[in-house]
């Protein structure tokens, strides 16, 4: 008999991580921001667990189930999450997923789903050595008082980039909130899964501020030329955004930001977008306001001067925020991981604690403390 359970992604595409680690050993991480389970049969079902399961060829490497108190709650958060998206801010869908959610989509708060009903779901696994090629993602529910089970099959693949990159900045960089930290805020967003947030330090790695003030012109970020990581063509360009004058606060996105400014350029801040051919991307966000040095349809050579570091938009500090993805419309564009060819890697996890106790000395009445404690992505130095 046919059970009529449909199984299909959220998200625009399944890109695996994996990255090589001190020892000779691989870490393989993979971001499952979501699946989409949707009841197409007349009768009602009852979903009673999701079964991840990870393969390499027909070898079964890793296995994770969600059912239970966890299902149920994993489905009623996300489910909430989805149909405020869709009432309210349809756009953070599609940074959520990289691609348009059906506001016509039903979507149930339960495992219970009536004919039409939907559920989303999704899982985050980090595994050590092991790199699968496949995900197989199993449904089991329970319709007229019989326990059935569909499944159905995703292929990993590594991305590799087809382009060469250099990082946007020069010098001691600290690269915060990247794909090495596992679960992060953009992790979890299919737009953004292998942004970093990028830092520069001073030239000894040891300094996060000029002095012990929190203003943007005291950061040694704040002001650094933003480079083109390689050659391409300028497809979206924006100034004209004020600094962010209290550090550690986001200001609100509102509907007056938006209206002036377009969506995009609200929330990212002054940006630039670069085409660097055969679909790769680069996003950078946050650029100081006065400081874009390019216009749309411009040629660019690798290393050209963009802007200038800043704290526009959706931002609590000076930094950079940094993309790569497969298309030029953020919305609806997917995040592709990469690799810079000018980088000499310092893991010195030292340093981010002295910066942390740094940061804690700064307690003006109008700085909210920021906490580094927990940080893994490493201190670089850009050539």
């Amino acid at each position: 008999m046919d059970y009529y359970m449909k199984i299909q992604l959220a998200a625009k595409s399944i890109i695996p991580s994996v990255y090589k680690i001190p020892g000779g050993h691989n870490i393989f991480e993979l971001m499952l921001q979501g699946i989409v389970v949707q009841n197409e049969d007349k009768a009602p079902a009852v979903v009673e667990e999701l079964i991840f399961s990870l393969y390499r060829g027909n070898d079964l490497y890793e296995q994770r189930i969600l059912g239970g108190k966890n299902l149920r709650q994993s489905i009623k958060n996300r489910s909430e999450n989805i149909k405020k998206g869709l009432i309210n801010f349809p756009q953070a869908l599609n940074i959520a997923f990289s691609k348009n959610i059906p506001s016509h989509i039903k979507v149930s708060n339960n495992c219970s789903l009536k004919s039409g009903e939907s559920i989303f779901a999704g899982i985050f696994v980090s595994l050590l050595d092991y790199v699968p090629n496949k995900i197989a993602v199993t449904v089991i529910f329970n319709q007229t008082n019989k326990t059935c089970r569909v499944e159905r099959s995703f292929l990993l693949r590594e991305y590799k980039c087809k382009n060469k990159y250099i990082l946007p900045l020069k010098g001691a960089v600290a690269c915060l909130c990247g794909p090495a930290e596992g679960l992060s805020h953009h992790r979890s967003l299919t737009s953004q899964e292998f942004a970093f947030d990028f830092v520069p330090l001073s030239d000894d790695f040891k300094m996060l501020f000029k002095s012990g003030s929190s203003k943007n012109k005291n950061f040694h970020a704040f002001n650094k030329k933003v480079i083109a990581p390689a050659a391409g063509t300028i497809v979206f360009a924006r100034d004209g955004i004020v600094e962010n004058d209290q550090f550690g606060v986001c200001p609100p996105t509102t509907r007056e930001k938006i209206a002036k400014h377009g969506f995009l350029h609200a929330i990212s801040g002054n940006i630039v977008i670069i085409d660097h051919g055969r679909n790769e991307y680069s996003f950078m966000a946050h650029l100081s306001n006065g400081s874009v040095r390019v216009v749309e349809g411009q040629k660019v050579a690798q290393g050209h001067v963009v802007g200038l570091l800043g704290n526009t938009g959706n931002s609590t500090a000076p930094h950079l925020h940094y993309h790569l993805m497969d298309g030029p419309d953020f919305l609806t564009a997917r995040s592709l991981p990469i690799q810079f060819s000018n980088i000499i890697i310092s893991p010195w996890i030292e340093e981010f604690n002295r910066l942390t106790r740094q940061l804690k000395k700064v307690h003006a009445s109008d700085v909210m403390e920021y906490d580094l404690n927990g940080l893994v992505d490493p201190i670089v130095m850009a050539y």
